[in-house]
């Protein structure tokens, strides 16, 4: 709390979605956002994403953060640990950052 209050970093962020709330009704009910950023951060889901969704996710990997859509990172980074956007370790004031490959 001290580093989010003094230096505004190691700040918790609340989720951008509720993902529990309509998981039964998924298939229709989920906006694509909802449903990418669900199975790639809360592993729910994910279901349609596999079925919809499967994208070669090695065209394009050199140039993935400017040339692929945010469905498809999302996608390519849940299922094939491809096109992973580093995340930062933020107990500390000093925020170290790393490629999260734990999926």
């Amino acid at each position: 709390e001290y580093c989010c209050a003094n230096h505004g970093i190691a700040c918790k962020v609340s989720d951008p979605f509720d993902c529990d709330a309509g998981l039964v009704n998924s298939v229709i009910g989920w906006s694509d956002s909802k449903r990418n950023w669900c199975c790639t951060n809360k592993q729910k889901g994910c279901s349609l994403n596999k079925a919809v969704h499967d994208y070669d996710c090695d065209a394009g990997l050199s140039n993935w953060e400017h040339g692929w859509s945010d469905s498809k990172k999302s996608w390519c980074c849940a299922n094939k640990d491809k096109g992973c956007t580093p995340k930062c370790l933020t107990e500390s004031c000093d925020a170290t950052c790393y490629h999260d490959v734990d999926h």
